[in-house]
């Protein structure tokens, strides 16, 4: 009797599912995406290639997006991210002035540039890692000397000659 109910609710269900298309032959409707969905990506902009701004900063030069910061002090931040080391390279170009580009195949150095908009001196360099692209940024930017000494003076106590050599007095 039992049995005889389950095959009777299981012809009903089975007959429910043929009348509401349950074995429809025809896929589901696709959602179809307007053109410009993929260039309103949020690390691209609408230029291929072309990298947006990101909201992390290093010494007054704003980073594209895709970069995560892996570590940050006073003098250097580093940030990784999976992008083309050409288009962040393309990406600082107009952010920075000034200095030495160095560029190879797996490393591009911008070496003593200024931040555009700023009075920062920063080395960049770009280097292809396994997690995609690592970003290193040191800030140059020379402080002023202390009022009331000399440049010199000031170099004398930092233990260093004016270009930079260690004191005889303090290499010991």
């Amino acid at each position: 009797m039992i049995a005889q109910g389950v095959l009777a609710l299981g012809a009903c269900l089975s007959a429910g599912c043929l009348s509401a298309g349950c074995l429809s032959e025809d896929p589901p409707p696709q959602r179809v995406l307007p053109m410009g969905v993929l260039g309103d990506h949020p690390i691209y902009t609408t230029k291929k290639g072309e990298l947006g701004e990101g909201t992390a900063e290093a010494f007054g030069l704003r980073l594209p997006r895709g970069l995560t910061v892996e570590s940050k002090s006073t003098e250097a931040m580093v940030a990784v991210g999976r992008l083309r080391l050409e288009d962040v390279s393309n990406y600082l170009r107009p952010r920075l002035a000034g200095g030495e580009v160095e560029t190879g195949p797996t490393k591009t150095l911008f070496k003593q540039a200024k931040v555009k908009g700023g009075d920062r001196e920063v080395d960049v360099t770009l280097s292809l890692v396994r997690r995609g692209l690592r970003v290193m940024v040191v800030d140059r930017t020379r402080l002023p000397a202390p009022e009331g000494i000399s440049t010199e003076e000031w170099w004398r106590r930092s233990g260093l000659t004016p270009d930079g050599k260690v004191l005889k007095t303090h290499a010991q």
